[in-house]
Order: structure tokens, then C-alpha cells, then sequence
């Protein structure tokens, strides 16, 4: 379960993919319009591969906020690490029967 992807990385993911799928179309697009020669579509096609990247930038942003957050001193994610750290060193044996029986 530990090397499962959390959720909010999982959309991130998911955004990345999207985004990618629509700036390779809108790419297509503008080159059909170039081969047509109708460059009157330019403008929108621009807005429409700018803009979601710009709002991918705000998530990535506040992803890496959150991330940050979590992963230093004070953070849940460092604290539960250093908890199970500190139970390793006290009782290793117990540990790994634990992790035997759980596989």
C-alpha cells in the first residue's frame, strides 16, 4: 500500500495526460489550418493550448506547496515517517514479522 501514488499526485498525473492530448491536437489543428491557409484561426487556437497549461502551472504550484508542507518538520507525512523510524529502531524483530505476514 505504501508505493501507491496518493490522490492528489494521481490527478496531477491525470491533468499532465490531458494536457498533452490537447496541445498535440490543437498542433494538428493549426497545421491543418496552415495547409487550408486560414490563419484566421491562430488566436483561439494559442488560447486554447495556453490557457490549461497556465492552470496546470497554478495546480503543479499548489501541489508542490502541499507537498512541501507535509514533507518537512511539523508536516504529516515526515511525522508519521519518523514515528515508524523511531518504532524500527525500538522493536525491529516485531517489524518485520509484521511485514511477513502482511505479504
Amino acid at each position: 500500500m505504501k508505493n501507491q501514488k496518493e490522490y492528489s499526485q494521481k490527478v496531477l498525473d491525470n491533468e499532465l495526460a490531458l494536457l498533452w492530448v490537447n496541445t498535440i491536437g490543437m498542433m494538428l489543428l493549426a497545421f491543418y489550418c496552415v495547409y487550408k491557409r486560414f490563419d484566421a484561426a491562430f488566436p483561439w487556437l494559442t488560447a486554447m493550448v495556453g490557457l490549461p497549461w497556465a492552470a496546470w502551472a497554478a495546480s503543479k504550484s499548489g501541489y508542490t506547496m502541499k507537498s512541501t508542507k507535509q514533507n518537512t518538520a511539523g508536516g504529516i507525512t515526515y511525522e508519521m515517517a519518523m514515528l515508524e523510524a523511531k518504532a524500527e529502531q525500538q522493536n525491529p524483530q516485531t517489524i518485520a514479522e509484521e511485514t511477513v505476514t502482511d505479504l
